[in-house]
């Protein structure tokens, strides 16, 4: 297991306590998998939406054992943390993390705010499907 895969765990591990605390749950590496009954499971994985090993979102996705995938939905960093100042760009910029020569870590740490509403996105999401 290399050292980016190694933090990406890391950056799912407050998420994946969440959703332990009330489903059988599984850490395969970069994706949380969470049984919500004998059928279905929701597959939780950061995703790279425009740049390689750019990750800017989680895809949550419920699958089947019988049906394949129910229902796919991507949720954008930007739609739920606190954008960051940056003195060096004119603009607000994104917090997103960045995977580059090996290394893996946030361009603009998130909040504990921002990690709990990200968590809180993600139970939700469950509960719907549950």
């Amino acid at each position: 297991m290399g050292k980016g895969e190694i933090y990406m765990k890391t950056l799912l591990a407050p998420i994946h306590e969440a959703v332990a605390q009330g489903f059988d749950t599984m850490l395969i590496g970069n994706t949380i998998t969470v049984k919500i009954d004998s059928d279905r499971r929701v597959e939780i994985r950061f995703y790279d939406m425009k740049t390689h090993q750019c990750y800017d979102s989680l895809s949550l996705t419920v699958t089947s054992k019988t049906h394949g995938i129910i229902n796919t939905q991507l949720v954008h960093f930007s739609s739920i943390f606190s954008s960051m100042t940056d003195t060096t760009h004119v603009n607000k910029l994104r917090k997103h993390i960045w995977a580059y020569n090996g290394k893996t870590e946030w361009y603009g740490k998130p909040t504990i705010q921002d990690i709990n509403a990200l968590i809180d996105t993600v139970v939700n999401y469950i509960n719907l499907w549950e």
